[in-house]
């Protein structure tokens, strides 16, 4: 029997290093901006770099070809957290940006409430 999650691709986010520089520029390429400042921190998708974000000042690049915003989000906030930012209220996640309860619409209040039982 294989478990539930066998299929899933691994998700990767660390620091890059001085190997990375290849796909590095590849990723920017295909992105047409810049490769960001370093020090950066990348995810990567199944073992494939799918963002890079600046430690400096939270530019990024993505793989346009691929559904990379979800991840970039992740990456973001990861690079936020070792920067040490404190957390957003009403902070992005995977490409949205999700109400506090307390200041959403009162029909969205009804189905965050919902969505948390």
């Amino acid at each position: 029997m294989t478990r539930p999650d066998a299929h899933q691709p691994t998700l990767l986010i660390r620091r890059a290093g001085p190997h990375d520089a290849a796909a590095l520029v590849d990723l920017a390429e295909l992105d047409e901006a810049p490769v960001p400042l370093e020090p950066l921190l990348l995810a990567e998708v199944a073992g494939e770099l799918w963002v890079a974000v600046s430690l400096v000042n939270l530019e990024y690049v993505a793989d346009p070809f691929r559904c990379s915003a979800p991840i970039a989000d992740l990456a973001l906030a990861r690079a936020r957290q070792l920067r040490g930012e404190p957390e957003r209220a009403g902070a992005r996640v995977f490409g949205r940006r999700w109400p506090q309860a307390s200041g959403a619409a009162p029909w969205r209040r009804a189905a965050l409430r919902a969505s948390r039982r």
